[in-house]
């Protein structure tokens, strides 16, 4: 799945000959756009997003982009253990201490 831009286009192309080559895997590309309108209506393998960092922070990815009410988690992915350690680093201010948080949230 894949934005209609040209760019995000030529990616997805890029990607789907890949897997073709190196795999002997067909890829079906889909627009977002399709997805947006009814999110429920496939279950998707592999979308490719294009998303960039406001600040040089990990919450940036983290949180935005991965946490279940954020208008970016397109696909409502939600894990209790993720929220439990998203939350309890949001509410810390000493990078020190969020090094540790961080490193579980990715693992």
């Amino acid at each position: 799945m894949t934005s209609d831009s040209k760019r995000n286009n030529e990616i997805a192309i890029a990607v789907k000959e890949s897997l073709l080559f190196y795999i002997d895997m067909n890829v079906i590309i889909h627009s977002l756009f399709k997805f947006m309108s009814n999110p429920t209506s496939h279950k998707w393998h592999l979308m490719e997003l294009d998303f960039g960092a406001d600040y040089s922070d990990p919450n940036n990815w983290l949180n935005d982009l991965f946490y279940y009410l954020s208008q970016y988690n397109l696909l409502k992915w939600k894990n209790d253990e993720y929220l439990n350690l998203i939350n309890s680093a949001s509410k810390e201010n000493n990078p020190c201490q969020l090094l540790p948080v961080r490193q579980q949230v990715v693992t």
